[in-house]
């Protein structure tokens, strides 16, 4: 059985996974919901953020992953 790797590894390791996986086998779906969006900033947040950080950083045009 494959170990999972524990953190700080594991988001380094899904990272490095993510082009020849899930992006590989979803390229379709990944360029679809990108057609007419043009964030000027990302930000990678958790899901369970109690403040939104559009209202935090009031950048405009921003998506939050």
């Amino acid at each position: 059985m494959k170990q999972t790797p524990s953190f700080p590894d594991r988001p380094f390791a899904g990272y490095q996974a993510f082009p020849t996986g899930r992006f590989a086998t979803e390229r379709a779906r990944f360029h679809q919901v990108t057609e007419g969006r043009h964030p000027e900033i990302m930000v990678i947040g958790c899901r369970d953020a109690r403040v939104a950080p559009e209202l935090i950083f009031d950048a405009g045009r921003m998506m939050c992953v």
